[in-house]
């Protein structure tokens, strides 16, 4: 027995720009309760290119939605040490909210 698969097509643009608007919104609520913008770090160990446009297009994004986001670059040779020590201090950072690795 034979299942029937149906396609559902999204218009990924529209949606994408749905949630931004709804990000935007509960960015603004924050900022309003906490004085602030909330903050992103984006952690990036190495100098890999792709890495780099992926970070920059994060960036770029959370500006759109009002977040103060900014990437904290690591040598290639860091130690896993190094990268914890970074991550211990942004996490206890209370301008620092939520952060990506990028390996």
């Amino acid at each position: 027995m034979e299942e029937s698969v149906t396609a559902q097509i999204v218009d990924g643009r529209a949606m994408g720009a749905q949630i931004k608007a709804e990000l935007r919104a509960d960015i603004e609520k924050y900022k309003q309760m906490q004085g602030r913008a909330p903050g992103l770090a984006v952690v990036r160990a190495g100098g890999d290119a792709a890495s780099g446009v992926y970070s920059k297009a994060i960036l770029r994004v959370a500006e759109e939605v009002g977040l103060a986001a900014r990437i904290e670059q690591l040598a290639a040779r860091t130690t896993p040490d190094e990268l914890r020590a970074l991550l211990l201090h942004l996490n206890q950072d209370k301008e620092t909210q939520g952060i990506i690795v990028q390996m």
